[in-house]
C-alpha cells in the first residue's frame, strides 16, 4: 500500500516549522498504517519531498523523533513548491502489509 500526508491536523498546516509539520505527516503516516494493521515496521521506503529552500537537517531531526530507529530506505527530493500554500513537506510511504491487514 502507499499514501501520501502533509504536516496537517486533518483540518490545517500545524505550523510554518518544517520540524513540525514533518513530524506531523509522519504522524499522519503512522495512523494510516494503523488503521490497515501494519506500523512503520512494514514500510520498506519512504519518500521525503521537500519545498525548495527547507532544511534538510531539520527534517531528519524531527523524523527520528517520530519514526525512532525504524530502518527504511528514504529518497528525499526537492521540488520547487507544493499544490497548497505553505507546505514544507510531503511524505510518501511505501508499506508491505501483514499478512491478513485489511
Amino acid at each position: 500500500t502507499e499514501g501520501r500526508q502533509h504536516g496537517t491536523d486533518g483540518r490545517a498546516l500545524v505550523s510554518a516549522d518544517l520540524g513540525e509539520q514533518t513530524r506531523q505527516a509522519l504522524r499522519n503516516v503512522l495512523t494510516v498504517l494503523g488503521e490497515v494493521g501494519a506500523d512503520a515496521s512494514h514500510v520498506a521506503r519512504l519518500g521525503i519531498y521537500l519545498a525548495a529552500g527547507a532544511d534538510p537537517g531539520a527534517g531528519y531531526v524531527s523524523a527520528f523523533q517520530v519514526w525512532g530507529a525504524n530502518p527504511t530506505a528514504v529518497t528525499v527530493l526537492t521540488v520547487p513548491s507544493f499544490a497548497r500554500p505553505g507546505v514544507l513537506v510531503e511524505i510518501e510511504a511505501l508499506a508491505v502489509l501483514p499478512e491478513g491487514a485489511v
